[in-house]
C-alpha cells in the first residue's frame, strides 16, 4: 500500500432519478424513472504526498474504478512498483483518493437492482468532490480536481460533467468511449429479467463465485466469468500472467442496476469548460468494439477548454495490469502538466 494519510468510511446523503427497469426495458428507450435517495456509507482511501511539490499540494486525484473492480485498481498490491497509479502519482506531489463505490468493499451494499445504477452513484461522487473543495473531507482543502476513471467509474465522471460540471477541473476516461452514431432506427430497448435473476452474459451471481466472501449477497450482486476477465487483457506477452490471476483473486463485486444502466450517462456535456482526456488501450474490446476511433469524442465536449485522447499500444481494457502501466501513467502525468495541474 502507498502512504494513506487516512481510510474512513463516508456517510453521504444523495437522492438521484434512478431508472426504473421493473418493466423489462432498458435505457435510453426505456425512459421510466423512480426516486432514490438515502445516506450511504462509502468507503474512501486518501493518500498523501510522498514527495514535496508545492505547486500540486492542493491538487486531488479522485480515483473511481470499473464495474467489477474495487479501488485497489489503482493501488495494486502485485509489484506495486509498476503498477500502481497512486504509487506513480503521490511520488510526483499529489494527493489521491480512492473511492470503493457503493455496493464495493466496506461501503454499503443496497438494493443492487432498484438503488445501486448509475444516476446515484453520480450523485454520491458529486458529492465527495464537492467536499473535498470545501474542506470536508477528512479536514483536506483541495482547490483543483483530476478525476480518473476507469470504464464504469468513466461513465459516472460523464455524468457529473454533464450534470455538475463545475465540481471537477480534469476529467481523465480509461476504459471507455462513447457509442459511435448509427443511422438505425431506435427500437424499443433491450429486454431483461427484472428481478436481476437471470444473469447477463458475461457474468454470475457473486454468492455462487465465491460462497464465503459474498454469500449473503443476492443475485443482482454478480462478478465477471472468467472468460470475461480474461478478454480485459491485450494480446499475450502485453500482461504478466501473474498480474492476471492477482486481478482475478482481487475481483470486487458489480450490480445488475450498474451494468444495465450505465449507457444512460454517455451523453454530451455541453457546460463542462475543464480538460479532458480519453486514454484506451489498443485492443480495448470492450470501451471500442471494432478499435478505437477517439476523434469523434470531441463532439461530446463541447465547451471544454481541451480535449485529448491517447492510445497504449498493445494494451487492453484492464489498462492498469498491463506491462505498459508506466506508459500509461506517464501520459496522463505529462498531459497534466501541459495544462497546468
Amino acid at each position: 500500500m502507498s502512504a494513506t494519510a487516512a481510510e474512513f468510511i463516508l456517510h453521504v446523503p444523495a437522492s438521484a432519478t434512478n431508472n426504473d427497469i421493473s418493466s423489462g426495458l432498458l435505457p435510453p428507450n426505456a425512459t421510466a424513472t423512480v426516486p432514490v435517495s438515502g445516506t450511504y456509507g462509502i468507503e474512501l482511501h486518501l493518500s498523501a504526498p510522498t514527495a514535496r511539490s508545492p505547486s500540486r499540494a492542493h491538487t486531488l486525484h479522485v480515483l473511481v474504478s470499473g464495474a467489477t473492480y474495487g479501488s485497489d485498481y489503482w493501488d495494486i498490491g502485485f509489484e506495486p512498483e509498476r503498477y500502481s497509479y497512486v504509487r506513480y502519482f503521490t511520488a510526483r506531489g499529489y494527493w489521491t483518493l480512492c473511492v470503493q463505490r457503493l455496493g464495493n468493499g466496506k461501503s454499503d451494499h443496497p438494493d443492487g437492482m432498484k438503488v445501486v445504477q448509475v444516476p446515484l452513484d453520480v450523485e454520491i461522487l458529486a458529492h465527495i468532490v464537492t467536499l473535498a473543495r470545501t474542506g470536508g473531507l477528512h479536514g483536506h482543502k483541495f482547490e483543483k480536481i483530476v478525476y480518473a476513471g476507469h470504464s464504469y467509474g468513466s461513465a459516472i465522471l460523464n455524468g457529473i460533467i454533464a450534470k455538475h460540471p463545475g465540481v471537477i477541473d480534469a476529467a481523465i476516461f480509461t476504459g471507455f468511449s462513447h457509442p459511435k452514431p448509427s443511422n438505425d432506427e431506435p427500437g424499443e430497448g433491450e429486454a431483461i429479467d427484472p428481478t436481476g435473476a437471470t444473469p447477463i452474459p458475461g457474468f454470475q451471481p457473486a454468492h455462487s463465485f465465491d460462497p464465503v466472501r459474498w454469500g449473503t449477497l443476492p443475485p443482482s450482486y454478480i462478478v465477471s466469468s472468467p472468460s470475461l476477465r480474461s478478454a480485459f487483457y491485450g494480446a499475450e506477452g502485453s500482461f504478466d500472467p501473474a498480474a492476471l490471476a492477482w486481478d482475478t483473486a482481487h475481483m470486487e463485486t458489480a450490480t445488475t442496476g450498474q451494468i444495465l444502466t450505465n449507457a444512460a450517462t454517455k451523453i454530451v456535456a455541453p457546460e463542462f469548460r475543464g480538460d479532458v482526456i480519453t486514454v484506451d488501450g489498443e485492443g480495448d474490446a470492450a470501451a471500442c468494439p471494432g478499435g478505437c476511433d477517439l476523434e469523434g469524442e470531441k463532439e461530446y465536449y463541447p465547451a471544454a477548454r481541451s480535449v485529448e485522447f491517447a492510445i497504449i499500444p498493445g494494451a487492453g481494457h484492464a489498462l492498469n495490469f498491463h506491462l505498459s502501466a508506466p506508459t500509461t501513467y506517464e501520459t496522463i502525468y505529462n498531459w497534466l502538466q501541459k495544462h497546468g495541474y
